[in-house]
This record gives structure tokens, C-alpha cells and sequence, in this order.
């Protein structure tokens, strides 16, 4: 089904660390510079920060921020599927799941300049923000509302045709081929 609103998904558990409140106040910057109708939904397992978050947004009476709760697969590939763009405003993660799970459902990606997901921009074209510069976030959720269709199409196919390196089968064969590597120097 198409969700008739457009909006920017953030697919994440409430950890401190997935830095869902700075995402919020760029988010509201982004609302009153551009006038847009756009909103910004949310899900994912209420932990530890989740009441930290829905306080910043009652205390603030900020509008169009929707938590959506947990998703099953079906309904998450629905938001997926349907959003403006996935934003990954994390302080820090081992790896970027998320970015690569809206690559796969031809996303455009906003992200932070954590160390995984400035490596994954290597291969793929993400709008990267500074986590420390005032309005960086905000910027990019300009640029990426603005996209035309000839850009956006551009980017995503440019994403979907370097995904398949991240297949788990493919991720698994490099790491036997670095284990068996491994395994050989060491006995030689």
C-alpha cells in the first residue's frame, strides 16, 4: 500500500546512542526554514531512552514526529518502501544495517559522519552530515527533499548496483577466505 504523507524514516531502538533527539531538533529546524509538510516517522523497541525522546516532543510541542512502535517485517518494508528518505543520525554503530536495509529497498540515505558509515560512502552515494555542525542535518534533509526525479532515480541506481556486495552469502565468503588466510600463514 502507498502512505499517502510523505516523511523521512528513522528505523531504530531507543538507545542514547541512535541520537533520536538531535535527529528531532534538526528535523524542526528543517520544518521552519522550509515550510514543509513532510514528517518524520519513527520505530523501533522502547528502551531506556524512548521516555527521554516522547518527553523532548511533548515538552516541545513538536508536531509531525510519529512513533509508529515496532514494526513487523511486512509493515517495516512498507515504511521503507514508501518514505521521502532513511535517516541514520547514529553517534556511533559497529555497522550501518539500517543504511544498507534502505539501499536494498532504494532509499536515498542521510547519515552521520560516524567512522562505518563514512567507509560505506566509499561505495555508495549518501548524503553525509556532521554530527558537530550546527544545521548540517538540517541541511541535508533540504537537499535531499529537493532531489528531482532525474537525481534521485541516479542515486539509487547507482546504490542498488554495489548492494550485493553486502549480501550476507557474499559478506560470509570474505570472511572464510580472511579466516582461511589466517589459518594458512599461521601454520606455515
Amino acid at each position: 500500500k502507498k502512505i499517502k504523507k510523505k516523511y523521512f524514516f528513522y528505523p531504530a531502538q531507543f538507545w542514547i546512542h541512535k541520537n533520536h533527539i538531535q535527529l528531532i531538533k534538526e528535523f524542526t529546524k528543517f520544518k521552519v526554514k522550509t515550510k514543509s509538510k513532510i514528517r518524520l516517522y519513527l520505530c523501533g523497541k522502547r528502551k531506556k531512552y524512548f521516555t527521554k525522546v516522547e518527553k523532548y516532543i511533548k515538552s516541545n510541542k513538536i508536531k509531525d514526529v510519529i512513533y509508529l512502535g515496532e514494526l513487523s517485517s511486512n509493515e517495516l518494508k512498507k515504511y521503507y518502501n514508501n518514505c521521502e528518505a532513511v535517516v541514520m543520525p547514529s553517534l556511533y554503530e559497529s555497522s550501518s544495517l539500517v543504511i544498507l536495509e534502505a539501499i536494498s529497498n532504494k532509499k536515498i540515505v542521510i547519515a552521520s559522519n560516524i567512522g562505518p558509515n563514512k567507509e560505506l560512502s566509499q561505495f555508495f552515494k549518501l548524503f553525509i552530515f556532521n554530527l558537530y555542525r550546527k544545521n548540517d542535518l538540517s541541511d541535508q534533509l533540504s537537499k535531499v527533499v529537493n532531489l528531482d526525479e532525474f537525481n534521485r532515480k541516479k542515486i539509487t541506481n547507482h546504490n542498488i548496483a554495489r548492494i550485493e556486495n553486502y549480501f550476507w552469502k557474499n559478506v560470509a565468503i570474505k570472511y572464510k577466505n580472511l579466516i582461511d588466510e589466517k589459518i594458512v600463514i599461521k601454520n606455515d
